[in-house]
């Protein structure tokens, strides 16, 4: 498990990028999203290249009328992923102050500025889970367990399937240890 450090709060706003935490987390990233050097359509249909990276302009340069040209080494995915999560993060900075909560998340704990930071990579706008987003915020774990499973619709049924893999490595990389260390409900209780 590439576990990331949950209990130190950060002073500045920022992630540090050249930290053994954050090494963590793109280590993290990886194992769930897996390594894919030639373009491939995600569970949602998102043309998508390397560790999860969708830039449409990135996508196009590999590509000829729909058919990959050529893939992507292990070093520049690496890259790629890097160069995304610093965006995103961008992103989720400017969407907590737009709500008016950028106070509320530049206080949180490392752990969950990470988790928020999946969301924004992985979902591509945490504002798609609301509630779970504003519990984060008010450090509501207990409200984070029932809203943090992510869903993908299914491109031959239809149907919504839940991220299985992801949401376990959701929970046992941010949230289990909330409840190891007392903070909220048991584990067996939320599974129950």
């Amino acid at each position: 498990m590439y576990y990331v450090d949950k209990g130190n709060q950060q002073d500045s706003a920022d992630l540090a990028y050249d930290s053994v935490e954050f090494e963590n987390y793109v280590n993290w990233v990886k194992d769930q999203e897996g390594f894919e050097p030639y373009i491939y359509n995600d569970s949602a249909g998102i043309s998508t290249v390397g560790y999860g990276h969708t830039n449409k302009d990135t996508i196009n340069k590999l590509t000829y009328q729909g058919e990959s040209l050529h893939g992507i080494t292990e070093k520049e995915a690496d890259a790629l992923l890097r160069l995304d999560l610093s965006k995103n993060f961008d992103t989720l900075r400017q969407r907590m102050a737009n709500l008016g909560r950028l106070h509320d998340f530049d206080s949180l704990d490392s752990n969950a500025k990470y988790m928020m930071l999946d969301y924004e990579f992985n979902i591509g706008n945490i504002n798609k889970y609301p509630m779970m987003r504003d519990a984060i915020l008010d450090r509501d774990w207990d409200s984070v367990l029932y809203q943090f499973e992510r869903f993908y619709k299914d491109e031959n049924t239809g149907d919504q399937k839940l991220l299985e893999y992801r949401n376990k490595g959701t929970y046992d990389n941010f949230l289990k240890h909330r409840f190891e260390i007392g903070e909220s409900l048991t584990e067996e209780e939320y599974w129950q």
